[in-house]
């Protein structure tokens, strides 16, 4: 089965998530698309980000060091990583994604949204999501991932995160 790699973007604002309307999968999902040849994943979710939703974005860091040399460089590392199951659908056949999942913050929250790709943009409370997941299983994971953001462990630096970068 063929593997294409893939960013996605959490974009987190005053405790709620921005999730995109998609009109081909005609479901709510998180920014993000497929990694350009020569294109670093974090910069995938930035493109997606802004491609999508008009909203420029900071990838939230989370490393522990460093590097920058003549022989290595580091970039932002990704939050979550998923291997992810896309069914066939019209001429496309069955293929998976290696979806690198970043966290970000709006730098602005000037919506301007892509409506060739999207019908609507949102921003979800985790409640919003919890009744909403039933009836879409993509949401399943978002559930899961804001759930782990917003637990004991991640609430001290989503609260530091908010205070820092909330565009109320």
């Amino acid at each position: 089965m063929k593997r294409h790699f893939t960013s996605t973007v959490f974009i987190i604002n005053d405790g709620k998530i921005l999730l995109i309307h998609h009109k081909k999968m005609n479901t709510w999902l998180p920014p993000g698309g497929h990694v350009e040849d020569n294109e670093i994943p974090s910069d995938t979710a930035i493109r997606e980000a802004k491609e999508e939703t008009g909203i420029d974005v900071e990838i939230i860091k989370e490393e522990n060091i460093w590097i920058d040399s003549k022989e290595a460089t580091s970039f932002q590392r990704p939050y979550l990583c998923l291997l992810e199951n896309i069914p066939e659908h019209k001429n496309k056949e069955a293929h998976q994604h290696i979806d690198l999942i970043y966290l970000a913050h709006p730098t602005s929250l000037k919506i301007d949204p892509n409506l060739s790709e999207i019908n609507e943009i949102k921003w979800f409370s985790k409640e919003d999501l919890k009744s909403m997941k039933s009836e879409n299983k993509l949401l399943d994971n978002v559930a899961k991932v804001l759930d782990h953001l917003f637990s004991k462990k991640w609430t001290s630096e989503l609260r530091h995160l908010e205070n820092v970068f909330s565009l109320k």
